[in-house]
């Protein structure tokens, strides 16, 4: 029987957020030792040398990316070499703890047979300054955690596009149409049928999904997979994060309009094409 480490890789893309990337790689090492993480760095200063230093026993590799490649650039340079059946995907964000449980995951992905299973995320503030770490401690000390999901239904009509997302119900095992960024899927089957759209740097996330959908990928959720979520928005990273690429999405699909609605009733979103 192969370990876990034989079956799955991690890939995690980062940009200009080497504190968040340490502490994620750090609480990864102290659950699974000997697993195989890959970093895709397209910061304007290299995370190699931090990394290196930092975890000179780790099997970790980075991946020195063109200065603001994008998410999805990114994410397809790293996917490409996983040699391992799975990979599991994180944002540089991440800290894993005693209920990032990667093996019950991967387990629940076989025994459905499904093409990717994801988990969810528990919030901590988002650090901008000192005031946000003070909160962010507090939230540590009384263990006060926002637990967030993004799993619901994808569909268009003619051109409209709904997204209806179910955010604060974590079920152990339930079909979706999308899950979170925190996801374990088949190489093979991302690497040969769904990879990233490189035009969209960022708010990739639904496109990603809603094309996973088309071409039958089948996709599942397990509140077994979860990990905390601790933002730090620098200023540069602000203005990075910042930028929108809706309308680029809308304009792939011939979308005039996008509804997006959720399970808590005053979340209606409607956005017009420009």
């Amino acid at each position: 029987m192969k370990t876990l480490e034989q079956e799955i890789t991690v890939i995690i893309k980062t940009i200009d957020r080497t504190d968040c990337l340490k502490k994620l790689v750090k609480s990864i090492l102290r659950k699974y030792p000997n697993i195989r993480i890959l970093i895709g760095d397209d910061s304007k200063v290299s995370c190699r040398a931090m990394m290196e230093s930092a975890f000179p026993k780790g099997n970790i590799e980075v991946f020195e990316l063109p200065y603001d490649c994008g998410l999805s650039y990114g994410r397809n340079v790293l996917v490409k070499q996983v040699t391992t059946p799975y990979f599991l995907l994180c944002d540089d964000d991440f800290i894993f703890d005693k209920k990032t449980d990667v093996a019950k995951a991967l387990a629940l992905l076989k025994e459905h047979d499904v093409d990717i299973i994801g988990g969810y995320m528990r919030n901590y503030k988002i650090i901008k300054g000192w005031k946000d770490k003070v909160i962010c401690l507090g939230q540590k000390i009384l263990r006060y955690e926002l637990p967030t999901n993004y799993i619901g239904t994808l569909r268009q009509e003619g051109s409209t596009f709904y997204a209806h997302y179910i955010i604060h119900e974590y079920p152990e095992f339930t079909v979706t149409d999308l899950v979170p960024n925190f996801f374990i899927a088949k190489t093979e089957v991302i690497c040969k049928q769904n990879l990233w759209d490189e035009d969209l740097k960022l708010q990739e996330h639904t496109e990603f999904f809603y094309r996973a959908k088309q071409n039958g990928l089948k996709v599942a959720f397990t509140n077994h997979l979860s990990a905390q979520h601790h933002p730090v928005h620098s200023k540069n990273y602000g203005k990075l994060r910042g930028r929108n690429y809706t309308q680029v999405f809308m304009e792939k699909y011939h979308v005039n309009k996008i509804v997006q609605t959720s399970d808590e009733p005053s979340r209606e979103q409607v956005i017009e094409k420009e």
